[in-house]
């Protein structure tokens, strides 16, 4: 059922030859003309190699993609962008704000069926997937919205990863409950007939899946292949697992050694090196790895311990061989009444993502990248590497504080062009400078505002140059004749979005109230605007949940605060309020991740 590369690169290129404004670059995923129109670059085909993909026109593309399981089934029904607020509108307005935020990709079900109001299949305004429940019926109707989507989503070069049939969907009163072999080839036929004309889709299967239902993906991915469609198709099991096996390398059903199934995703909330450099290892059909699936962020706003996760997974998949990285949000996934609002304030996507997309796919090469599992070119200690989580999600995550996890990966090209190395803590790193091409330069870079800072050393070691922008010691290793571009300040809606972090926190216990002394850290995504001084106030949350401000005091930089806290309280944080200057300068308001207050002393 393998069909050839060419033919699925060909099929588009017409697509993007007939586009001839000028350009203005706007992403991994896509250029925007200067009339308004896009030239997209979407993931449409393998390379030769089998380890990365290709876009229309046959160049490398990375993947970046969010997570929106319900937003074609949800949008709209909570009034958006007002009065009169159609699915459509919902769409159009996603795609532009995600696309501006570097994201070339999202992941959405086509039957819904994950958590949230509408589990049964049906939009939110009632209308069901398929005529009389009867699995590959397509209802017009239903399935006009996800054209739109489609749609919406193309005109912002995004591709769209589809589920067509995910775990969620296939349960007891789920509108995939009833899937077999049979009415999945109607089904694949249908969707086949439908999409083969869209250029931005990329089809998925399952989703904490365990293997189960491999007879009717299969009958549904052999339909979709027998009409012609060449868009490329994927599967991702449960956590801990790549599309072919899990975390013991034990084979997962047999629909993901499928020759239909053309790149692994994996699912992983364990450090990401792990699983992502286990896929790239595996033996059989060599194909693009992508760090599909894990931690969210957790926070509508910011939360510190998000912020490092979220940094080592994306710098830690990209240098051990994945092909782009997801990022999800709790705030958004289930597309509920505060998702929309909620995107413009979600500060990782709105900094550290697009700043890292731009200079990584900025490398002449990037592609080339292999990553270094023998230490042939890292000669310095890497710190522990982490072991393996049984599959099935039962295992525990990875913590950010915890000191082992200090793992340094890296990856170099065979041609000795380019080597980029990450280290989620302050180090020095030696490398065998022997596997790189004459004339390299050495740089680091800033994980969260993309910034680059010369690196200075014997030439073969490199010590890293101090805390980051957001007072981290977590940096990347860009060696090679290419000099990583420095992103300039991130234009954002309406403000300047940023962090504020309560770090290295000590409690002294008292008989009426606890003392808090911890040090406070305000970083704004404009890396170059100066933070005026600012005024704060620590809140505590009382028992129902309420917040309730205890003491306030003001910043001027990195500062040590002193408060009293009242046993009364559960949690405390610093709230930032939102701030215009003279000159018209906006910061956006901050809320910082929150410290448990300790116990009253018996």
């Amino acid at each position: 059922m393998k069909r050839s590369i060419s033919v699925a690169v060909a099929a588009l290129a017409v697509a993007v030859a007939a586009v001839a404004a000028p350009v203005v670059e706007t992403g991994a995923g896509s250029s925007r003309a200067a009339g308004g129109a896009t030239t997209a670059h979407w993931i449409r085909a393998v390379s030769a190699t089998g380890r990365y993909f290709l876009d229309q026109n046959g160049a490398p593309v990375a993947l970046f993609w969010d997570h929106q399981w319900n937003l074609i089934a949800n949008a709209g029904e909570w009034k958006e962008l007002g009065a009169g607020t159609t699915p459509r509108a919902v769409f159009a307005s996603y795609a532009a704000e995600q696309a501006a935020n570097g994201f070339n990709g999202v992941l959405t079900l086509a039957v819904s069926g994950a958590a949230g109001s509408h589990q049964n299949g049906t939009t939110w305004d009632g209308i069901a997937p398929f005529v009389s429940g009867a699995i590959g019926n397509l209802n017009n109707a239903y399935w006009t919205r996800v054209d739109q989507f489609i749609d919406a989503m193309a005109a912002q070069g995004i591709t769209v990863i589809l589920n067509l049939a995910s775990s969620y969907a296939e349960a007891s009163g789920g509108a995939l409950s009833g899937l077999n072999p049979t009415n999945g080839a109607a089904y694949g036929t249908a969707i086949g007939a439908r999409y083969q004309g869209r250029p931005n889709i990329v089809y998925e299967f399952g989703v904490d899946d365990f293997g189960y239902a491999d007879a009717s993906y299969q009958a549904i991915a052999d339909a979709i292949r027998a009409t012609g469609d060449t868009h490329l198709i994927t599967v991702q099991h449960m956590a801990e697992s790549n599309s072919r096996t899990d975390s013991a390398s034990s084979p997962i059903g047999t629909f993901g050694a499928d020759a239909d199934v053309d790149h692994d995703e994996v699912y992983s909330y364990n450090a990401s090196y792990l699983e992502t450099q286990r896929d790239y290892q595996l033996s059989g059909p060599t194909r693009p790895t992508l760090f599909a699936n894990g931690h969210y962020d957790q926070s509508a706003t910011n939360d510190d311990y998000d912020w490092h996760v979220l940094a080592d997974n994306l710098g830690w998949a990209l240098t051990s061989g994945s092909q782009g990285s997801y990022y999800g949000s709790e705030a958004t996934w289930e597309w509920g009444s505060g998702a929309h609002a909620a995107l413009s304030q979600l500060t990782f996507p709105n900094g550290p993502w697009p700043a890292t997309i731009r200079w990584f796919t900025s490398l002449d090469g990037w592609w080339k990248l292999v990553p270094d599992f023998g230490s042939s070119f890292i000669t310095s200690a890497r710190g522990t590497k982490l072991a393996a989580i049984p599959s099935g999600g039962n295992g525990g995550g990875y913590d950010a504080t915890d000191p082992q996890n200090d793992y340094l990966t890296g990856a170099v090209a065979p041609d000795g062009t380019l080597a980029v190395l990450y280290t989620p803590v302050a180090r020095t790193i030696s490398v065998d400078t022997t596997k790189l091409a004459a004339g390299f330069r050495a740089n680091w870079v800033d994980p969260y505002s993309g910034a680059v800072v010369a690196a200075t050393g014997s030439g073969v070691s490199y010590s890293t140059p101090g805390p980051n922008s957001h007072g981290d010691g977590n940096w990347y290793l860009v060696l090679g004749a290419d000099t990583p571009i420095t992103p300039g300040p991130t234009p954002q809606p309406g403000a300047y979005h940023g962090s504020a972090r309560l770090k290295s926190a000590t409690w002294t216990r008292g008989s009426g109230a606890a003392r808090l002394e911890a040090r406070l850290v305000l970083h704004y995504v404009c890396s170059s605007c100066a933070s005026p001084r600012r005024p704060v106030k620590l809140q505590g949350r009382l028992a129902d949940g309420s917040w309730r401000t205890i003491a306030r005091s003001t910043y001027r930089k990195p500062v040590v605060l002193r408060f009293r806290v009242p046993y009364r309280f559960r949690k405390v944080r610093v709230k930032v309020p939102a701030f215009e200057t003279g000159g018209g300068s906006r910061y956006a308001g901050l809320v910082s991740n929150r410290l448990k207050v300790p116990r009253k002393p018996m």
